[in-house]
């Protein structure tokens, strides 16, 4: 399993987002935001390859960045938040 995964759930149908793009980025030592994987949640919602099985991230900044309004559009729905973004450090 990746060190760094993630679940994400349709709280207005009750039930995962699957076909969520999400997008992982490193803050490198510019402050500029670097991506370093990418995928789509699975049918669960879950998205767990990010970082490789067995690879611990280095410590950092980083951010998730889900997609959000291509998932609602995908199916006529509109989005308030074209974009989530999640930041956390890992040490």
């Amino acid at each position: 399993m990746s060190a760094i995964t993630t679940h994400v759930l349709d709280t207005s149908r009750g039930c995962p987002a699957a076909g969520v793009e999400v997008e992982l980025e490193q803050l490198d030592a510019r402050d500029s935001w670097k991506q370093i994987a990418r995928g789509i949640t699975d049918a669960d919602g879950r998205l767990r390859t990010l970082v490789p099985a067995g690879v611990r991230p280095t410590p950092g900044t980083y951010r998730l960045v889900f997609a959000t309004a291509a998932y609602f559009e995908s199916d006529g729905r509109e989005s308030f938040f074209p974009r989530v973004i999640v930041i956390f450090k890992v040490g």
